[in-house]
């Protein structure tokens, strides 16, 4: 007897005692273990005690019919699984057809063969097997991918966090007066810092595009304003190579705004044409863009970034997409990279309904296409939300007091800094629970004898991790005491940023949903720290 078939159970659901005594018969001399029922109901009341490896079914019963009983299998979360062979008579090719749709994944007709009964139930269980096997597969392949994302947020996590200090204080270092020599050095500085903070994004943007953690956001933007900032940010990269010159070809009918992300459309043509920087020592780069087609309120745009650098082998022209690639292994050395910037543009295009390919002349230059559907906004301006604030150092309102939850005591000193520079006020809590006491007695201490009780406090930076208290968890204390305080008196939520090391899009998501109303990635970028205190102080 084979000892794996005998671990096999078979639920038999058929009016006839005739039928069923011989199907118990046959199977049980091949090794299955067999149940039987005389109806639906009681074929049903057995699966609810019982799990078999497949229900052979009559589909002519009285009470509930085969087909019926059928419907209810594939239609029950803890039964849909499980096999269902309906038995029926060789003319009744109606009911064969009905107990397919209804879901079962097989069928035999009475009088039925030994021989393809027991082929028929081998095939179904042989299958089910492989499912089994394919479902485990799927599951590892899904962990894997998991434990693959948490360990590269907690990699990011970890180097963003010293980071911040790095960038930080070399920011910080460049506002003192240095002279010429050391200028250069600090630059040096920053500018190896930020090469290694583009390897992480990077890393983080190709783990999330493998395994479909990318999110895609739909905003109306400038796309003239958008080409615009990303030529004024190249020139200045280029003020130091004169022999290169930046040029824009762009259409007059192109509407003004358009809905798509804005976000990944940059980073896209960062890539491209940081690439056309980076390989060109002398001649032109140009930005191009041409209106393919029209489509209702939708437009089809081709992107070509043109440059006159170095080129690209013709054996070479499909392999440099592909993750962690270059030209070829003299490039790494001599320009440097991970190889994963194309790679990561191709998936953002083809995300984005669109392509991306190369042509290129070795040694002559190449050009880069890039296509990809967007929306088109009718509206005549932005949404007040959606307007870009301009970016400088602009004095607050008022002198604003600002409670810190931080403990990195690195990151403490620097937030201090950059916030006391800017004329601020700052309190700084070494973990949530800190802060949420810090808060609360800002409102006891100084309000309480006001009708409207304000916490003294105009803002709270919260970073995510923290000992004893993560800042989520703290979060919520804040806005569930302001809630309970709001029943008596009327109060304002204070204003909580989340200020971390922590950027995938879930972690921006989970702070929004615990109620913060900002968020700021470290390392900290000053201007984007001033336009949001700007948007939540005033």
């Amino acid at each position: 007897m084979n000892t794996e078939l005998s671990k096999t159970t078979l639920l038999v659901i058929d009016d006839s005692l005739t039928v069923r005594m011989q199907i118990k018969d046959i199977l049980e001399n091949n090794g299955y273990d067999v149940i039987l029922a005389k109806d639906g109901l009681e074929g049903l009341n057995i699966l609810e005690n019982k799990n078999p490896d497949v229900v052979l079914l009559d589909i002519l019963m009285p009470g509930i019919s085969g087909l019926e009983v059928c419907r209810i299998i594939k239609s029950t979360d803890h039964l849909k699984h499980i096999p269902v062979i309906i038995l029926t008579h060789v003319t009744d090719t109606k009911n064969k057809v009905a107990g397919l749709k209804s879901g079962a994944d097989d069928y035999i007709t009475k009088p039925f063969e030994i021989e393809e009964l027991n082929a028929r139930i081998a095939l179904i269980l042989k299958n089910r097997s492989l499912q089994k096997k394919l479902i485990t597969a799927r599951d590892k392949a899904r962990k894997t991918a998991s434990d693959k994302s948490i360990f590269l947020a907690n990699m990011s996590h970890e180097i963003r966090t010293p980071m911040n200090g790095v960038i930080g204080f070399t920011n910080l270092l460049l506002e003192t007066d240095l002279n010429l020599k050391q200028k250069e050095y600090v630059n040096t500085i920053k500018r190896s810092g930020e090469s290694l903070l583009v390897i992480i994004n990077d890393i983080l943007d190709l783990s999330k595009l493998d395994s479909d953690q990318i999110i895609f956001e739909n905003k109306p933007f400038n796309f003239k304003n958008l080409i615009e900032d990303i030529s004024n940010i190249m020139l200045l990269k280029l003020e130091d190579n004169q022999k290169i010159i930046l040029k824009t070809d762009i259409p007059p009918n192109l509407p003004e705004f358009l809905i798509g992300d804005s976000h990944r459309v940059k980073q896209i043509l960062f890539n491209l044409i940081g690439n056309a920087v980076k390989f060109t020592q002398k001649g032109e780069i140009i930005i191009s863009l041409k209106i393919e087609k029209r489509q209702n309120n939708k437009i089809f745009l081709h992107f070509f970034i043109k440059d006159t650098g170095i080129g690209i082998k013709k054996d070479k022209l499909k392999s440099i997409f592909d993750n962690f690639s270059q030209a070829d292994t003299s490039t790494t050395r001599e320009y440097g990279g991970t190889g994963l910037g194309l790679s990561i543009t191709r998936k953002l295009a083809e995300y984005m309904g669109g392509k991306c390919w190369v042509e290129s002349i070795y040694g002559k230059g190449s050009t880069f296409h890039i296509t990809s559907w967007f929306k088109i906004h009718n509206q005549k301006k932005l949404p007040e939300k959606d307007k870009s604030i301009v970016l400088h150092e602009t004095l607050f309102s008022k002198k604003l007091n600002i409670l810190l939850a931080e403990d990195n005591k690195t990151n403490q000193l620097l937030c201090k800094t950059i916030l006391e520079k800017l004329g601020c006020s700052i309190k700084i809590a070494e973990n949530g629970i800190e802060a949420v006491d810090i808060y609360i007695e800002s409102i006891k201490t100084d309000n309480l004898k006001c009708k409207i009780p304000k916490s003294s406090f105009d803002l709270i930076f919260m970073d995510m991790m923290m000992p004893k208290m993560g800042g989520i968890e703290a979060t919520g204390r804040i806005r569930k005491y302001e809630k309970n305080l709001k029943h008596n008196k009327n109060i304002d939520p204070i204003p909580i940023i989340a200020m971390t090391a922590n950027v995938l899009a879930q972690d921006r998501q989970i702070c929004f949903e615990k109620g913060m109303n900002d968020f700021i990635s470290k390392p900290i970028n000053k201007a984007l720290l001033i336009q949001t205190m700007n948007r939540w102080s005033n």
